[in-house]
């Protein structure tokens, strides 16, 4: 029988910053060559139950199985901030320890996330999160293979396969996440995004952590590879107006766009370079005042080249934006979008048949201001239906 008060005042003996009681029951039999432990505890306000073989009084064979454990209590114990709360269960048979063979399955229901300590902690702005969490894993001379399901109310992650060495603590494994509302994740990924995603790929980690992602999205086709927090990303036949929707833009343009990503996660720069065809306008203030003054309908155009081309400097994103059809050139002059605060301060070069003119956009993104520079837009037929009309009110005058 072991009854401990406080493991903290046994840390230069056990070598391990644990904390909290501790107490155990139990018997031991057998002799220096093959000696039996068998007991039980209330680890954590556990059900604890093992059993351990001893060669030499060496470890060789185990059987533990704790039900019910209190996470925020274990983790307390092993000396670790209060991360989450939940209850644990978890059993494993080793049937060998030099090397190390044998299974274990790990159970974790009803978690929740301290959102607060993981801030603390790691910087990382989680939000509200509850999970399950079911791993079951085989280990083999030192190596664990794991297949794990965590279910949150922030996504599904899925990993069928896991190949983790405990002696250098590396690891490679396939993943599928999903995530059915983006919204829910703004603090993490600090921006506000729309809709769902699904995704696929690896992770592996040895002298650097390598992160590859897949994804069939808006129509179109995501590649990413992460390789610390240098981000490559490359996509095809995405449909602008499902990215603009995702982003919360307004969707004034469609068309299936091609182009590389390359960002920094760390220092929060990138470059952007897209390239797109059979591109068509939606309507907007734009469209509209267009039309009133030159009866041509932008949204009837099909603009068969264009590009997009765009430095990110943290919040900052400055653009490039070139569009032409046989009868409408559309080019950007200065083109500035805040993503953090919302806010767009672009100046178009715009010209419809012969005649030119510039168009202003400024303010929220979701509720721009837009000017038009209309002086040279006037076409002739406008100038000689404006002249008539003033004549004609001049005689009614005199």
């Amino acid at each position: 029988r072991v009854d401990i008060r406080e493991l903290a005042l046994l840390e230069s003996i056990l070598n391990a910053p644990l904390r909290g009681p501790f107490f155990t029951q139990g018997k031991i039999q057998g002799e220096q060559q093959n000696l039996t432990i068998d007991g039980n505890s209330d680890l954590a306000h556990s059900r604890t139950s093992y059993k351990v073989r001893l060669s030499d009084f060496k470890p060789t064979h185990l059987n533990l199985k704790v039900g019910n454990a209190s996470v925020e209590e274990l983790l307390y114990l092993l000396g670790e901030p209060s991360y989450a709360e939940g209850r644990l269960g978890l059993t494993a048979a080793l049937d060998t320890f030099e090397p190390l063979n044998g299974k274990l399955t790990l159970k974790i229901d009803k978690g929740i996330a301290h959102s607060k300590q993981i801030a603390k902690s790691f910087d990382i702005k989680l939000p509200y999160t509850k999970f399950d969490l079911v791993s079951e894993a085989s280990i083999k001379n030192s190596n664990l293979e794991a297949k794990t399901t965590l279910n949150s109310n922030l996504a599904t992650l899925k990993m069928h396969k896991t190949d983790y060495n405990i002696k250098t603590a590396s690891f490679d494994t396939d993943y599928d996440l999903f995530v059915p509302s983006l919204e829910r994740i703004e603090t993490l990924i600090d921006k506000k995004l729309y809709g769902k995603v699904r995704a696929n790929g690896e992770i592996k980690k040895d002298k650097k952590l390598t992160i590859t992602a897949h994804s069939n999205i808006f129509e179109g086709k995501v590649d990413a590879k992460v390789v610390d927090e240098k981000v490559d990303l490359s996509f095809k036949e995405l449909h602008a107006i499902k990215v603009l929707e995702m982003l919360g833009y307004p969707q004034v343009i469609d068309a299936p766009v091609n182009g590389t990503l390359v960002y920094n996660t760390q220092t929060k720069q990138g470059k952007l370079q897209s390239r797109f065809e059979k591109a068509r306008l939606q309507p907007s203030q734009m469209t509209d005042l267009i039309h009133g003054l030159t009866r041509t309908d932008l949204t009837k155009e099909r603009f068969n080249k264009g590009s997009l081309n765009s430095i990110i400097d943290n919040e900052i994103i400055r653009s490039d934006l070139k569009m032409q059809s046989e009868r409408v050139n559309l080019t950007s002059k200065k083109f500035i979008i805040n993503s953090k605060k919302q806010l767009i301060d672009a100046h178009f070069a715009l010209k419809v048949k012969k005649y030119p003119g510039d168009v202003i956009v400024t303010g929220d993104i979701n509720a721009p201001k837009v000017k038009l520079d209309a002086k040279s837009m006037v076409t002739p037929e406008i100038e000689e239906k404006v002249g008539k009309e003033i004549n004609r009110f001049l005689k009614k005058l005199f």
